[in-house]
């Protein structure tokens, strides 16, 4: 059994609540993230995370992430680790007057401001002031 607030690896669990409130607060400008509703596929919970950002490629990233308990609203808790990560939708990009795609750098558009943003959360993992996060590992 996992404990809350545990610290393990560089993926997070996190509430939907605070998750959205995350994205929010990174969204500026051109960069806009967002977070869809629960989804079921393939017999789990899912949700959706989109990045858009016009100034470098053509079209929206989408994210899959694991639902680690689903409940009613903040009682969602949301998995976020590199490993969990399932992309729906590949960013297409201009290289000269040809279109290109290019997994790694939608990976590098998209996660790495997600992770820094989720800092203090980590920093606070173990501690009773943050009560709404737990650390997850990649999966086995």
């Amino acid at each position: 059994m996992i404990e809350f607030n545990q610290a393990i690896d560089e993926g997070i669990i996190i509430r939907y609540d605070d998750l959205r409130g995350i994205l929010k607060q990174i969204s500026h400008d051109k960069h806009q993230w967002s977070l869809g509703p629960p989804l079921d596929r393939n017999g789990g919970y899912w949700v959706q995370i989109n990045y858009t950002n016009p100034d470098s490629f053509l079209s929206e990233l989408h994210f899959l992430f694991p639902v680690a308990a689903l409940g009613m609203g903040d009682e969602t808790l949301i998995c976020l680790h590199p490993t969990t990560a399932i992309s729906l939708r590949d960013g297409l990009y201009m290289e000269g007057d040809k279109i290109m795609l290019d997994a790694m750098e939608d990976w590098l558009a998209f996660w790495p401001p997600i992770s820094e943003a989720l800092g203090p959360f980590r920093a606070n993992a173990g501690s009773s002031t943050a009560p709404s996060v737990e650390e997850c590992s990649s999966p086995s």
